[in-house]
Formats: C-alpha cells, structure tokens, sequence
C-alpha cells in the first residue's frame, strides 16, 4: 500500500527546481499530448466533465508529439469491466488525474469488486488509515510529479516551439481586474489576508 497522499501539498514538495511552476507548464491539450490523451479519454468516459479538447487544441498536440519524437510512445490506457466501469488508468498525465480525482498519479487501480472494497476498507480502518486517505476509494495508484513525467522533459528541451503566456499571475491577489496600460486614476481599497 502505498502510504504517500499525493495531494497539492506533496506536490508542490515535490518540486525539484527552486522557482519553478508548483504546476506543470504544459499542462493543457494545446501543449501536451499526452494531457491531451488523457483528458480526452476521461471526457468520453464520463468520468470528467471538462470541456473536451477542440479538434485545434489536439492537432497542435499531435503536432508537438511529431516533432519531439514522441508519438510512437505508449498513450493512456484506460481498463474496466464488461459492464464498461473503468477500474484502472494506466499512464496518464498526473494533472488530468488530479483535476478528475484530486491526487497526482500517473496509475490508478480501483478495487476489484465490492468484497474486495469491503474487506480492503476494513483492513484500513484495522489499521487506524484515516478514511481522508486515497485507498479507501482506489486500491493502488503511483505518485508522480509532473518533472518525472515522460513526456515533460522531452517537451521541456523543446521548450521554444512552446508559447508562454506574457503574465504568470498564478498567486497573486488584485482586485477590479488586470491592465497592460493604464491610462487615468484608479480607485480601489486595501486586499487583508
């Protein structure tokens, strides 16, 4: 049983280079084709009820994937039952699975039936498992931060073919919106954490 909770707080832990986005920076269908596979496969599954790339977003990601060389890779795979229930996720982008579940892993494997559920959450709770922890709703998964990911190191080395958005404004607090140019008086109050 995996005991690490990777959640937002791991996940930024996790992260290797000191100023570095807390987030992945190609995380999006535009940027990442395997983001793109991953959210696609998700949405036609019903199991995530993000918009669905456009047809643009993924033709810039399958062009992405033919210049760095990494289209012949090995895409998401999704697995499940007869009765069409996925119960296993297999080399996802570990955004998209946080989005959809809330914790950042590239595998995922749901318990096999109910008994299993039932006597694997027993389990847990016989071991004081606080029921917060992600076992009590998958009965495996791998961590994974987005700079152990495949396919971030081979777009990050292509980085220049990746546009970058002029502002990060990731973090910050302002009120009454965002302006290049301001021209004239502005009005405003005080922001109190």
């Amino acid at each position: 049983m995996t005991s690490v909770i990777p959640d937002l707080e791991w996940y930024k832990a996790q992260n290797p280079l000191k100023g570095s986005p807390h987030r992945c920076p190609f995380g999006a269908a535009e940027y990442c084709p395997k983001y793109a596979a991953s959210a696609q496969l998700l949405v036609i599954q019903k199991i995530w009820d993000a918009p669905s790339p456009s047809t643009a977003k993924l033709e810039a990601s399958v062009n992405i994937a033919k210049s760095t060389a990494i289209d012949d890779h090995p895409y998401v795979i999704s697995s499940g039952s007869d009765n069409d229930q996925r119960h296993s996720y297999c080399n996802f982008c570990p955004e998209v699975l946080a989005k959809a579940f809330g914790i950042f892993v590239s595998h995922l494997s749901d318990h096999l039936s109910e008994t299993d559920y039932r006597d694997y959450r027993q389990r847990l709770l016989l071991q004081g498992v606080d029921e917060s922890h992600p076992h009590y709703r998958w009965r495996d998964y791998t961590p994974q931060h987005y700079t152990d990911c495949d396919r971030y190191s081979i777009l990050y080395g292509q980085r220049t073919q990746i546009p970058t958005p002029k502002y990060d404004l990731r973090g910050s607090q302002f009120g009454g919106g965002f302006a290049e140019t301001v021209e004239g008086n502005q009005a405003g109050g005080q922001i109190k954490n």
